[in-house]
């Protein structure tokens, strides 16, 4: 990827982002293949709808050609149909549940989109409904395979189904952190936040959602775990800044940072916060940390850039010739792209990178 290419894509990632057309577009104009490939970084890191939303603030002599830009439209409606397609299921399987008395929050995905200056094109995925009590938990399941559908065991205990042509995934683990000594000071934060749940009208039906401080919580931790794997896209990272601009007051910005340190996460915290505010241009007033680091927000971007979405589109360990037009790659050489990632995070979270191997060995051989 040239300076160039990566400069034009991050500028409209912000403004889109933020709808801010105040960036500076020096850049600009570019070259037909260099919107090309910025199309292409886009979709390897989901956030095209968001970066469209970027090309609209442009003068209009900075455009793309009008072929591309046609392909960007049909690309956006397409967007827009799914995460339709993922409201309705959602909305049936709310009230399905409600009906039977079965209590569950949605996480992230629709969400977090709701936070969005324009939800609609934010790229949609699954459904993941959390479940605090074990019974909502099966009675959940029981209900759904009773209707005919196929419920499958999925990782941690989770369970898998399509509904409505929509992968739906149901959890009774709602925070991706490893360590087990945390874990208790976990279930207190959980129980002191279960009456501060947020929630979204669908229709005439109410999802439920975690609070705002546990909605950071799962949205970061859930970012660190997969960077402790293969990779995570900047969708994830937009999630958690636009999530930021939400909050209700100073009071849950010092409960997150009590927080963070209490569960080991505060140095990842602060690299994570000063990417958002660095990279991506959350104001500094939304973060709960006020100094920000350059030199390993750098190399966090490099990274994310290389991997795209859970790793699904780096091609650095792929073997043989790559045309740029192959979007997705497996996800082999496991060694090499998982230990770049333990390694640089060794020092920012010591006990997750400890811990987080081991839970994923005796999750596979236990199969839960």
């Amino acid at each position: 990827m040239t300076s160039v290419v990566r400069e034009a894509f991050l500028t409209l990632l912000r403004m889109g982002l933020w709808h801010n057309s105040q960036e500076d577009l020096s850049v600009f104009p570019l070259q037909a293949e260099e919107w090309s490939l910025v199309m292409e970084v886009a979709k390897a890191q989901t956030v095209e709808g968001i970066v469209y939303e970027g090309i609209l603030l442009l003068p209009e002599q900075y455009y793309p050609p009008q072929a591309l830009l046609m392909s960007w439209v049909a690309r956006i409606d397409s967007i827009e149909r799914n995460n339709n397609k993922l409201s309705e299921a959602l909305y049936i399987l709310t009230k399905g549940f409600r009906q039977e008395g079965i209590d569950f929050m949605l996480l992230k995905g629709l969400g977090l989109g709701n936070n969005y200056i324009k939800p609609s094109v934010r790229v949609g995925g699954d459904l993941d409904l959390y479940f605090a009590s074990e019974e909502d938990f099966h009675k959940a399941n029981s209900l759904v395979a009773s209707k005919g559908i196929r419920v499958k065991k999925g990782d941690h205990n989770s369970r898998i189904y399509l509904f409505r042509k929509v992968e739906v995934e149901h959890h009774t683990k709602m925070i991706d952190i490893f360590n087990p000594f945390v874990q208790e000071r976990l279930a207190v934060l959980m129980e002191e936040e279960g009456g501060k749940r947020r929630s979204f009208r669908i229709k005439d039906v109410e999802v439920q959602t975690p609070s705002f401080v546990m909605a950071h919580v799962q949205a970061s931790s859930h970012i660190l775990k997969h960077y402790m794997g293969f990779g995570v896209g900047l969708r994830q990272f937009c999630d958690v800044a636009r999530l930021s601009i939400t909050q209700p007051d100073e009071r849950e910005a010092q409960k997150l940072r009590e927080i963070y340190k209490q569960l080991g996460l505060e140095r990842w915290m602060r690299l994570m916060y000063s990417f958002l505010v660095l990279k991506l241009g959350l104001p500094k007033e939304f973060s709960p940390y006020t100094e920000t680091e350059e030199k390993s927000t750098e190399k966090l971007l490099e990274d994310i850039l290389h991997s795209g979405n859970f790793g699904f589109h780096d091609i650095r360990y792929r073997k043989g010739e790559v045309k740029r037009s192959e979007r997705y790659s497996k996800r082999d050489a496991v060694f090499k792209r998982i230990m770049p990632h333990l390694v640089f995070l060794l020092r920012i979270v010591p006990q997750e990178v400890f811990w987080y191997p081991l839970y994923k060995a005796y999750t596979k051989v236990f199969a839960r």
